[in-house]
C-alpha cells in the first residue's frame, strides 16, 4: 500500500466514524424532541378535556335557564289567558248595563 492509498483510507474511516456519532447523536436528540411533543400533546389533551368539561357545564346552566324562562312564560300566558277572560267579562257586564240605561231611554 502507498502511503497515500493509507491516507486516504484513514481519512474514509475517520469520516465515516464523524457521520456515525452524527447520527447516533441526532437520534438522540429526535427521541428527546418526540418525548418532548409526546408531553406536550398530553397536556393539550387535558387541558381540552378541561375546557370541554367546563364548556358542558356552561351549556347545562344555560339549558336549565331556558327550561325555567319557558316555564315562567308558559304560567304568564296562562295567567294572560285568564286576564283576557275576566276583561271579557266586565266588558259584557258593561255592555249589559249601558244597554238597560239606553234601553228605557229609547222606549219613552
Amino acid at each position: 500500500m502507498t502511503p497515500e492509498l493509507i491516507g486516504i483510507v484513514t481519512v474514509g474511516v475517520a469520516l465515516a466514524g464523524i457521520v456515525l456519532v452524527s447520527i447516533r447523536e441526532l437520534r438522540g436528540e429526535i427521541k428527546s424532541v418526540r418525548a418532548e411533543i409526546k408531553a406536550e400533546r398530553e397536556e393539550r389533551n387535558a387541558q381540552s378535556e378541561v375546557v370541554r368539561a367546563e364548556t358542558n357545564k356552561q351549556f347545562e346552566a344555560v339549558r336549565s335557564e331556558m327550561k325555567d324562562m319557558r316555564a315562567e312564560i308558559t304560567a304568564m300566558r296562562g295567567e294572560m289567558a285568564e286576564l283576557r277572560e275576566r276583561m271579557a267579562r266586565i266588558e259584557g257586564i258593561f255592555e249589559g248595563f249601558l244597554r238597560r240605561d239606553v234601553e228605557p231611554a229609547a222606549a219613552e
